[in-house]
């Protein structure tokens, strides 16, 4: 196994998990996305949960595809989501740190 970024190589999923909720309550993802730039694909909605699951969690799974060359794009990973009639929306850049399936709450 080879950790760190290694360099040429492409990474893929950007991951927002919801923790602690209630098994079947609703949960809105709108607005939820993934912005790439130049050289990287047209990001694919992997997953897209409705309502938190039996273990508390929900999910979006969003990916795409670049490589770790100099002159590429960071990718930025808008998230937001509403439960129990909370809203909340915060952006990120994703770097992943030589990794794919980068977790953000």
């Amino acid at each position: 196994m080879i950790l760190g970024k290694i360099p040429a190589s492409c990474y893929t999923s950007a991951t927002l998990t919801l923790t602690d909720g209630i098994a079947g309550e609703k949960v809105d993802f709108d607005g939820t996305k993934l912005d790439v730039g130049l050289g990287q694909t047209v990001p694919i909605i992997q997953r897209w949960d409705k309502e938190f699951d039996n273990s508390g969690e929900a999910k979006v799974v969003i990916s795409t595809t670049w490589c770790t060359k100099p002159l590429t794009d960071t990718p930025t990973f808008t998230m937001r989501f509403n439960t129990l009639g909370v809203n909340v929306t915060e952006t990120r850049a994703v770097t992943f740190g030589g990794g794919d399936h980068e977790r953000f709450y």
